[in-house]
């Protein structure tokens, strides 16, 4: 049997111990709640952080893409320029060389021309020339003409062409 002033310190002790375990049973919860608060704070913080990075990428990344599409829409600006360009210039070649053409066949019709009037000119040339042999022929016999009606010694020449004409 168990004495009474056993029983109640046993019983003591036993609430002790119990009240001990509590109190350690307490201490690591309180401090895993303040690590659990702490580490709660600690994500909040890295979710701000990652939030806050990740909004800055995003940002950057819209800043990336109008500056990509400005440069497409530059690039595509500029084709359409080169290709202006390019249309205008196969359109003055065409222009110049229609120029071209025209100067090259005006260039054969004034040879043409030139290569005619020369020969026309030639021709006039010859006739002139024909005129002025006839010429000096009736010249010459117009002299002689003169020269023998002022001497009457010198036989007469008639021209064989005005015998056609004499009267019959």
């Amino acid at each position: 049997m168990l004495r009474p002033y056993t029983f109640y310190a046993g019983s003591f002790c036993r609430h002790i111990d119990v009240f001990f375990k509590q109190i350690t049973a307490c201490l690591p919860k309180s401090q895993a709640i303040k690590d659990a608060e702490t580490t709660k704070k600690k994500a909040e913080a890295d979710k701000k952080e990652a939030i806050a990075k990740a909004e800055a990428a995003r940002k950057a990344a819209e800043e990336q893409a109008c500056k990509a599409q400005q440069a497409t829409e530059d690039a595509k600006a500029e084709k359409v320029y080169a290709l202006q360009d390019a249309a205008d210039a196969k359109k003055l070649v065409c222009e110049l060389q229609e120029m071209l053409k025209e100067e090259q066949e005006q260039n054969e019709k004034n040879k043409k021309d030139a290569e005619e009037a020369a020969r026309q000119k030639e021709e006039q040339l010859a006739e002139l020339q024909e005129k002025k042999k006839e010429l000096s022929m009736i010249v010459r016999e117009l002299a002689e003409q003169m020269q023998a009606e002022s001497n009457p010694l010198v036989p007469r020449k008639v021209a064989i062409h005005s015998l056609a004409t004499l009267p019959k």
